[in-house]
């Protein structure tokens, strides 16, 4: 008989996480595949961190919602401090994790919710894998995918007519992120009165963008070797450092909220010099912080984390 696991669905700005406490258990036998039939059918997460101890400390596996494998997950790494401090065992309000992508810091902080320090931004495309067109801007050190529309399929075609490419920010978090900046970019740094009155505003676009759609696309012409991490973000009004966003997960599809996504935004818009060391990102689920100085510093992503449910999974 399968020993019981304490778990816990928890929610990260409506990003759902399972945790599965495995510290107890024979670690070799558990993995996605061994703990699916155990699922209850009616539960819905976009990432599971499986927990474990070895002697080294905590060590965490990360599944996406299908299955695959995933290196690192801001917001299930916030998630799981949030599972160790109810079961009293984050040490003096903090812990390390080891992680596939590496050794994070958790943190509670009071008042402002559950922390963690990821490893320092890479903007480098082979770090993300991309294997495709790309332009390189040697100021700010930054790779960018560049695709053309017509290579994209009718679909992205249709949805996007007036667009004749898409460019992409690559950023790795440990996960590879692509990051698509819209907006109106001859005046997203200009008085609002400049604007035309019969364009959309930059809700309505973000709204419309058709995310699945240039995620499915990409991911069918096979540009990332590991999948990709896309969002689309609106340019930072000027004078804020508040983002809106939307998140499409590789092996979850789009998401309430997505941390190492938020990170990867604030990122590629904190070395374009438009924000500051702080900012808000704001998905619809809700608002993640995220702090980071710049290039070789960590990255602090937080914000509150919600219970949803918890028990034993036998």
């Amino acid at each position: 008989m399968s020993k019981p696991l304490s778990y816990g669905l928890l929610s990260a700005a409506g990003n759902r996480i399972l945790i599965l406490d495995a510290s107890g258990a024979e670690r070799r036998r558990l993995d996605f595949a061994a703990l699916a039939p155990r699922l209850e059918p009616g539960w819905s997460f976009d990432q599971l961190m499986l927990l474990s101890r070895g002697q080294d400390g905590w060590q965490v596996q990360i599944y996406n919602r299908d299955g695959s494998p995933a290196e690192q997950c801001g917001n299930g790494m916030r998630c799981l401090a949030a599972w160790l401090d109810r079961q009293g065992l984050l040490d003096h309000g903090s812990t390390t994790v080891h992680t596939p992508a590496g050794r994070v810091r958790l943190e509670k902080r009071d008042g402002r919710g559950f922390f963690v320090a990821l490893p320092p931004p890479s903007f480098d495309r082979q770090a993300v894998r991309y294997a495709g067109p790309f332009v390189h801007d040697p100021m700010l050190r930054l790779d960018r995918g560049v695709i053309a529309i017509a290579e994209l399929g009718p679909v992205v075609r249709r949805v996007l007519p007036a667009e004749s490419e898409i460019a992409f920010d690559l950023v790795s978090m440990g996960n590879p992120h692509a990051i698509i900046w819209i907006g109106h970019a001859d005046t997203a740094h200009q008085d609002e009165s400049l604007r035309s009155d019969d364009a959309p505003s930059d809700d309505t676009l973000l709204a419309r963008y058709p995310l699945a759609a240039v995620a499915q696309a990409i991911e069918a012409r096979s540009l990332f070797e590991r999948g990709v991490n896309l969002s689309v973000a609106l340019r930072p009004k000027p004078n804020t450092d508040r983002i809106h966003a939307r998140a499409h997960e590789r092996g979850a599809g789009e998401t309430q909220a997505c941390g190492s996504a938020a990170c990867a935004i604030a990122a590629s818009a904190r070395i374009r010099g438009w924000i500051g060391s702080r900012s808000e990102i704001v998905f619809p689920g809700g608002t993640l912080e995220v702090i980071w100085k710049g290039p070789g510093d960590l990255i602090w992503l937080g914000g509150r984390v919600d219970w949803i449910l918890e028990g034993e999974l036998r």
